[in-house]
């Protein structure tokens, strides 16, 4: 995703004039900050930068009127793996941090990668991977015990059921690279792979110390924390005297962006990338809350980055036999070389009137048949059954063409882009260019292509950004309002719906084949909201879980209510049904999402599918469940999993992807191996399927999407309407991008229902 304005600190000194105090941030922040330079071990290479880190670290606390007393600083040999450990378990003692306060810690230093152990191994896991670990100061070949990441997530998790999950973990270290010297004073941090060439030792915990599931990798588990690491485990980390190229940045960026309050999404995006090989990364559930605290931001639409292409329109369309899809070779025409070959081109939109038309391959100059950078502003497309070889053609042979500008977007069917769709499009000053319509949609290559409705020949700009303004009409939003509720329909018809107000409506006043709610009025005149999925009519849920009066009040008008449970259904139901038009993951979908049922100390419990739905006659309190992504296929994977109640409306997220700059996060599921999805986004136990009090079932469906290209999933979650909370959003590119989805129902009944 590309946005308006972002700046980007390029190398590591920012020189940006700042305030000398950042009033915006909490003064409370209780922080952990350490940062090892010098290692006990003579083969470990010292580092430059890390001492400047803890002090200009501490410079921002202090800045930020930070009481000395909230800050604990480990540095060199204080900084042993005892004493972090120590320090950890005391934050979660800290009686002076209550509940909800602020926690930073701060790591600058060595990390390493390693093999697990086999005693701390899950068997179903790819063999290959890896664990990370933080290097403290006394750690060495002969006591190679570090602080694995999943140690950490252990401690952390430990902190946040204590005193709440704001929780900052910022990680300036590499896990390759063996203090690499490159250009000038610039080292890479992170240990060689090959310093530690043995499994890691078995991890059997202290006294006092959490237990340590080894197969939660890289702090896997973040429903506790946000985390900010300078890299991916593959990438590298770069720093030089001043410090590490991050944590300068980092520094930068919060002190420029104080006043704002920046989310932790927004401050990764303007973070990097200082190389190809070094992009910060941002995971966690809680990345659209602003830095430092509980408050998450209310985004808006994200703007696309366009790229201008050359196209042709003509008025002709498919009543004349053009139709999308068909190429045509297209030709100019001159007194001197008579009907000059341009190149060939191919339909893209055409209907009974009109079609346009780009570019298929190479444009050549017109007198030397060369390549060429633009296109006439004339142009011919030779009619079907005429020869494109010879010259003694007349006008009679081509249909005429006129050029107009249309721009490439870089999104494609899995963001809800289709044909129809339109954008309002600006330029880079943020001056209007006009409405533009998306034509065409390509999978898996991942473009689209708009052109200006209404069409102009004007010059536009090689680069514009565009905001979805209006969804195209295959996803328009259907439901059924009878006429005894006309005047209902005649407020909501016109209108778009979706917490952006994108989503087009379309009002019957009967039973049709695909809509989604009808409206009805009870006995004591509220309206009520019938569901019309099969699924949850068969099982004996046929309306959402309140009914509405349409009262005028003083702040709202009298269908306000309706209104609002209809945008947010509108969302639902779009997420919903949210797949592509060609299964490219076909055969593999089924196998890919396992689900494992958790009662108090009893084994896992793997659940199988009957009917290719998930039923679960059960309605214990200790009941929670556990899902495992398996990836099959040769490519490394992003998913996202969520959970689609069709009782409230609501959407709850089970795991996203995290986020960087320019979309390069971090693979969620590396190839033929798993990811294991244990808490929800608010930090507990999953919990399927809710019974409701008077309710004996719930219907509701599991949604897993899965994409080689890093997509933004962060506004499919939702609070129920009924709840009484506005309804708002929270907050390395492959040539091809196959992406797919596969939809679990999941029935719950209370035990002594009858299964038939």
């Amino acid at each position: 995703m590309f946005r308006m304005a972002t700046s980007t600190v390029a190398s590591q000194g920012c020189s940006a004039t700042v305030p000398s105090t950042l009033p915006t941030f909490p003064k409370n922040i209780f922080s952990l900050i350490i940062g090892i330079s010098v290692y006990a071990a003579h083969d470990i290479p010292d580092l430059t930068g890390s001492r400047a880190d803890v002090e200009s670290m501490e410079k921002f606390l202090r800045d930020s009127n930070v009481s000395p007393e909230h800050l604990i600083i480990l540095r060199d040999e204080d900084a042993t793996r005892h004493h972090i450990v120590h320090e950890l378990k005391s934050v979660a003692k800290n009686e002076k941090i209550d509940k909800g306060d602020p926690i930073l810690i701060y790591f600058s230093g060595h990390g390493m990668q390693a093999l697990p152990n086999s005693r701390n191994f899950h068997p179903m896991r790819n063999p290959e991977s890896r664990i990370q670990i933080l290097c403290p100061y006394d750690f060495s070949k002969a006591d190679p015990r570090g602080i694995p990441t999943a140690c950490l997530a252990a401690h952390l998790n430990r902190i946040s059921e204590a005193k709440g999950n704001n929780i900052t973990v910022i990680l300036d270290c590499g896990y390759r690279g063996g203090g690499t010297r490159l250009v000038g004073t610039t080292l890479l941090r992170g240990l060689a792979p090959d310093y530690c060439d043995h499994p890691y030792p078995p991890i059997s915990p202290e006294p006092g110390e959490p237990s340590v599931d080894m197969t939660q990798l890289y702090l896997s588990d973040l429903h506790s924390h946000v985390l900010l690491a300078a890299c991916d485990p593959r990438g590298f980390c770069y720093e030089d005297k001043t410090g590490g190229y991050f944590t300068n940045a980092l520094l930068h960026h919060l002190r420029t962006s104080a006043q704002k309050r920046i989310t932790y999404r927004g401050l990764i995006s303007l973070l990097g990338p200082f190389d190809y090989r070094q992009t910060p990364q941002c995971v966690g559930f809680h990345q659209d809350r602003h830095i430092f605290m509980t408050t998450s931001h209310i985004p808006e639409q994200e703007f696309q980055k366009l790229s201008r292409i050359d196209a042709y329109h003509v008025d002709l369309g498919t009543h004349f036999g053009l139709t999308k899809g068909s190429t045509y070779d297209v030709h100019t025409h001159d007194g001197r070389h008579g009907w000059p070959f341009l190149g060939e081109f191919i339909i893209i939109a055409a209907t009974n009137s009109t079609a346009e038309l780009i570019p298929c391959g190479k444009i050549y100059q017109t007198d030397l048949h060369r390549p060429s950078t633009g296109l006439p502003s004339v142009a011919y497309a030779l009619r079907p059954g005429n020869r494109s070889e010879t010259s003694q053609h007349s006008q009679n042979d081509f249909y005429v063409l006129t050029k107009i500008n249309a721009y490439r977007l870089p999104v494609y069917e899995t963001c809800e882009v289709t044909e129809g769709s339109v954008f309002r499009v600006l330029d880079e000053e943020n001056c209007p260019l006009g409405d533009f319509t998306v034509q065409s949609v390509t999978n898996p290559t991942g473009y689209t292509i708009l052109v200006p409705s209404p069409l102009n020949t004007l010059d536009a700009p090689q680069t514009a950004y565009g905001v979805l303004k209006k969804l195209g009409p295959e996803k328009k939003f259907e439901i059924v309002i009878p006429t005894e509720l006309s005047h209902i329909s005649d407020a909501v018809k016109h209108l778009l719906f979706g917490k952006f107000k994108d989503i087009p409506v379309k009002v019957y006043p009967r039973a049709r084949a695909n809509h989604s709610l009808t409206l009805v009025e009870d006995r004591n005149g509220a309206v009520a909201f019938e569901i019309r999925d099969k699924l949850c009519r068969d099982n004996r849920l046929t309306q959402l879980r309140d009914t509405v009066t349409y009262e005028s009040t003083a702040r709202h008008t009298p269908f306000a209510r309706i209104i609002a449970i209809l945008s947010s259904a509108a969302d639902f139901y779009l997420h919903l049904h949210r797949s592509p038009k060609v299964h490219l993951f076909m055969g593999l979908m089924n196998d890919l999402l396992e689900c494992y049922e958790c009662k108090g100390d009893r084994e896992d419990k793997k659940l199988v599918m009957e009917q290719n739905h998930l039923e679960l006659n059960d309605d214990e309190d200790d009941t929670t469940f556990v899902f495992a992504v398996l990836n099959k296929t040769d490519m490394p994977l992003y998913v996202a999993l969520f959970y689609f109640d069709m009782e409230d409306l609501s959407i709850s997220s089970y795991y996203e992807p995290g986020s960087s700059k320019d979309d390069r996060s971090k693979y969620s599921v590396p190839a033929h191996d798993q990811l294991r999805i244990e808490y929800g986004s608010d930090g507990g136990e999953i919990r399927l399927c809710r019974l409701r009090q008077k309710r004996d079932v719930n219907v509701g469906y599991l949604k897993l999407y899965v994409s080689t290209k890093w997509m933004n999933y962060s506004n499919i979650k939702q609070c129920s309407p009924f709840d009484g909370i506005i309804h708002v959003p929270k907050g390395y590119e492959p040539r091809l991008s196959p992406w797919d989805s596969l939809c679990i129902p999941v029935i719950r009944k209370r035990g002594q229902m009858s299964t038939a």
